[in-house]
C-alpha cells in the first residue's frame, strides 16, 4: 500500500500554524480525515464534521497524490451541523398590501414576518398559518425598509418622507401599536437594531438620503447621536462585531467607520469610483442570529458570544465587503487598516448587493449584468458565476448552513443555487410572482424563504 505525506491547517484561524507531517495511506478518504482531525483537536467524544481543501479545491473522495517527495497541505474547515432542506415550491401567497412590497424580513425566532409597502403600511404575518397578524398604520408615504428587534416584539420602519417609526407588538403578538416616531430630512435607506450579543438594549440606527445616520434609544424615545461626515446620501448602515462600532456607506463613494459615542467618523474607507450600494460584514449573520440556535445547543448570550468570537478571529479580524455602481466590490479589514485588502472584479455592470455567508467564508454579489457571483471571503478570488436570470438581480439570501443561495430578480423569478464545491449550479427555478421581486429573506430556522414583489404579494417557499 502506497503512502502520502500531509500536513493540516485549521482554515478558521488566521495565520494558523501547520500541523506536523503525517504519513497516511493513499486511499485515505474524507471520513478518515475527519477522524484524524477530531483526534488532533481532542473532540473524539463529540466529533465535529469538517470539509477539506487542497490548493483551493475541495477533497470529496481520496487525497490527490503529488508524489512521494511532496507534502500535501490540507486546509480544513468545520461544517455546519445544522442542515437546511432545499426549497422547492411556493406553499403560500400572502395578500393584503395594495401596492408594491419593498421589503420583507423574518423575526429572529422565525415565527413572524414583517413587510412594508408603497401602500404606506407595515404588516406582520404569522408564519405558522401564513395569515396576517396586524396592519401598522402611521407612515405618510412609501415604507421602504424595516428591521426586527431580537426580542421579536419591536420593529422599526422607515419611509420615503424620512420618518422612522418604532412599533411594539402586544404580549400575545396579536396586535401592534406605534411607540415613537423620528424624522430625517429625506428618505430612509436602511435600519438596523443593535445586536443582542451586546446586551439587552433597544438601540437602533438608521441611514438616510439626507447624508446623515442616527442612533436611537427606543425605550427612552430619544435620538442618542446624529452621525455626520458624508457628503451625499447614506445607502446602508451596519453594526460591527465590535460593540460600539458601526459602518455606513454612501453615494459619496466612502465608507465611514464610527464609534457610536462620537458624531464624526474615526476612519474613512476610500477606493470606489462610484456610489456604494451596500455593505456586508463577516459577522453580520451571527449578530442577527444572536442567542437563537435552531439546534437548541448554544442558546442565549453565551452561545452568541462564542459564535461571534469565532468569526471575529477569522481572517485577521472582522471583514467588510462593499458593492458599487463602479462594477466592483472591495474587501476591507476596517478595524485594522483603511486600505482595501482585495478588489473583486468580474461584474460587467453595477453591483446591486453583497452578502457574506453565515460561516463568513464566501461572499455573494448580485448585479445589473444579470449574474450572481460568489467569491472567497478571505482572498477575494471569484469562485463561480451563476447565470440564468434574464434581468437585474436585486438581491440574494443565504441558507443558514451556507450551502445554498436564493436570488430575487427583476425578471419576476426566484432561483435556488447550490454553493457546495463541485455542485455549483441552478437547483430549482421558482416562477410564481407576476412582476419584479424586490426583496428576499431566508428564515434563521432554515425552513422558509420569503419574497416580496411589485405584484403586491408575498410568497413563502418551503421544501
Amino acid at each position: 500500500m502506497e503512502h502520502i505525506q500531509i500536513r493540516l491547517i485549521n482554515g478558521e484561524l488566521f495565520n494558523s500554524e501547520p500541523s506536523q507531517v503525517f504519513e497516511i495511506p493513499e486511499e485515505t478518504n474524507t471520513k478518515e480525515l475527519n477522524a484524524l482531525v477530531n483526534k488532533l483537536n481532542k473532540t473524539e467524544e463529540e466529533p465535529f464534521p469538517y470539509s477539506f481543501y487542497t490548493d483551493g479545491i475541495q477533497i470529496t473522495d481520496n487525497i490527490p497524490n503529488k508524489g512521494a517527495e511532496q507534502v500535501v497541505t490540507i486546509t480544513y474547515y468545520p461544517q455546519a451541523v445544522f442542515r437546511c432542506r432545499p426549497i422547492s415550491r411556493s406553499t403560500h401567497t400572502m395578500t393584503g398590501h395594495s401596492n408594491s412590497i419593498l421589503s420583507c424580513k423574518f423575526s429572529q425566532d422565525s415565527s413572524k414576518l414583517g413587510s412594508c409597502s408603497g401602500d404606506h403600511t407595515v404588516r406582520v404575518w404569522d408564519l405558522n398559518t401564513c395569515t396576517p397578524i396586524c396592519t401598522l398604520k402611521g407612515h405618510g408615504d412609501w415604507v421602504l425598509n424595516l428591521d426586527w428587534h431580537y426580542g421579536n416584539k419591536l420593529l422599526a420602519s422607515g419611509d420615503k418622507l424620512g420618518k422612522v417609526i418604532v412599533w411594539e407588538l402586544n404580549e400575545n403578538g396579536t396586535d401592534g401599536k406605534q411607540l415613537w416616531s423620528y424624522c430625517h430630512k429625506n428618505f430612509i435607506s436602511d435600519i438596523q437594531w443593535k445586536p443582542e450579543v451586546f446586551g439587552d438594549s433597544a438601540i437602533f440606527a438608521s441611514s438616510s438620503r439626507d447624508m446623515s445616520s442616527k442612533i436611537y434609544d427606543a425605550r427612552r424615545g430619544e435620538v442618542i447621536r446624529t452621525l455626520g461626515g458624508h457628503t451625499q446620501g447614506v445607502t446602508s448602515v451596519r453594526w460591527s462585531g465590535n460593540e460600539n462600532i458601526l459602518y455606513t456607506s454612501s453615494r459619496d463613494r466612502m465608507i465611514n467607520v464610527y464609534d457610536m459615542r462620537q458624531a464624526n467618523p474615526i476612519h474613512v474607507l476610500k477606493g470606489h469610483s462610484h456610489w456604494i450600494n451596500g455593505i456586508s460584514t463577516s459577522t453580520e449573520y451571527v449578530l442577527r442570529q444572536g442567542g437563537y440556535d435552531p439546534l437548541e445547543k448554544d442558546k442565549g448570550i453565551d452561545g452568541a458570544k462564542k459564535r461571534l468570537d469565532k468569526i471575529m478571529g477569522c481572517g485577521g479580524g472582522e471583514r467588510l465587503v462593499s458593492a458599487s455602481d463602479d462594477g466592483t466590490l472591495y474587501m476591507w479589514v476596517p478595524l485594522q487598516s483603511q486600505k482595501p485588502v482585495h478588489r473583486l472584479v468580474g461584474h460587467s455592470s453595477q453591483v446591486m448587493s453583497c452578502k457574506f455567508s453565515p460561516d463568513s467564508r464566501i461572499i455573494a454579489s448580485t448585479g445589473c449584468d444579470k449574474n450572481m457571483r460568489i467569491w472567497d471571503g478571505f482572498t477575494g478570488s471569484c469562485l463561480h458565476t451563476y447565470r440564468g436570470h434574464v434581468q437585474t438581480i436585486y438581491g440574494c439570501a443565504w441558507s443558514p448552513d451556507s450551502r445554498m443561495l436564493v436570488s430575487a430578480s427583476k425578471d419576476s423569478t426566484v432561483k435556488l443555487w447550490n454553493v457546495v464545491p463541485g455542485c455549483r449550479k441552478l437547483m430549482t427555478n421558482l416562477p410564481g410572482h407576476l412582476d419584479e421581486v424586490f426583496s428576499i429573506d431566508w428564515s434563521l430556522d432554515g425552513s422558509s424563504v420569503a419574497t416580496a414583489s411589485y405584484d403586491h404579494t408575498i410568497k413563502i417557499w418551503r421544501y
